[in-house]
């Protein structure tokens, strides 16, 4: 059986179509092939389809180890048991329906939190800043003038510019290496 002709069909017919159901981004060419994040290189299948391009894949290239380990998790639900494409595609649609149906999305990204739970991580925020009175808080709300934000860039920019030899070694530094040098010696 020739799998790089399946699953040129299968990548073939997913590219021009657009889906109402779940849909699971997949890489036509693997990140471990040498492939990219590039638009060109994903496109949107089914939860069935991408575990069977995933099945192609493996069947493709047998000897990638992170080919394998992508199926492998596709199909593990338990240690005992082995999922097919079937058992696979029903439950990431059902899991995608129960989140969309609570006005959640299905992925961590971007997920829904109620006012009273805005409220406590404000709280609690505020509390832990108030404990920590000396940690330094890069954004904690406080906006620099221009003229501050000059003198950050300067000082950014005459860091590396800045040669320092170490009394100790005689090593030469960059200003900003050194400070983290000096902190090794203490």
């Amino acid at each position: 059986m020739n799998y790089e002709i399946h699953y040129s069909r299968l990548v073939g017919r997913a590219k021009g179509r657009s889906l109402q159901e779940y849909t699971e981004k997949h890489h036509i060419i693997p990140k471990c092939l040498g492939g990219s994040n590039l638009h060109n290189n994903l496109v949107a299948l089914t939860a069935r389809e991408h575990f069977v391009a995933h099945q192609l894949l493996c069947k493709m290239h047998p000897n990638n180890k992170k080919l394998v380990y992508a199926l492998y998790m596709m199909t593990l639900s338990t240690s005992q048991t082995i999922r097919n494409n079937k058992e696979y595609g029903w439950i990431r649609q059902q899991y995608s329906e129960n989140h969309h149906a609570r006005g959640k999305p299905a992925h961590n990204k971007g997920i829904s939190v109620s006012a009273i739970t805005k409220t406590k991580m404000s709280v609690s925020k505020k509390l832990y800043w108030e404990e920590h009175p000396n940690m330094p808080a890069p954004n904690r709300g406080i906006s620099h003038t221009d003229e501050t934000k000059e003198k950050i860039k300067i000082s950014i920019k005459n860091r590396h510019i800045i040669k320092v030899q170490c009394l100790h070694c005689r090593r030469i530094f960059d200003l900003g290496n050194f400070t983290n040098h000096c902190k090794s010696l203490e």
